[in-house]
């Protein structure tokens, strides 16, 4: 699946379990939260994942 070293020294694999994390935790307030789920399926609020870069102050949105 992945095939680079598996370390915190790898950026490339760091953002990798960064962003499962982020997808795992979406997953996991639409899956615990019915009335969250309830709002987003309305349209009334969308649940999304975003990445704050320290560095330079900069916002990633997931997809």
């Amino acid at each position: 699946m992945f095939k680079v070293k598996k370390t915190s020294k790898n950026d490339e694999y760091v953002k990798y379990v960064a962003e499962n994390n982020v997808k795992y935790t979406i997953q996991q307030i639409r899956e615990k939260s019915t009335i969250l789920k309830e709002m987003e399926d309305k349209g009334e609020i969308k649940i999304v994942g975003v990445f704050y870069n320290l560095t330079d102050g900069t916002l990633e949105f997931l997809k």
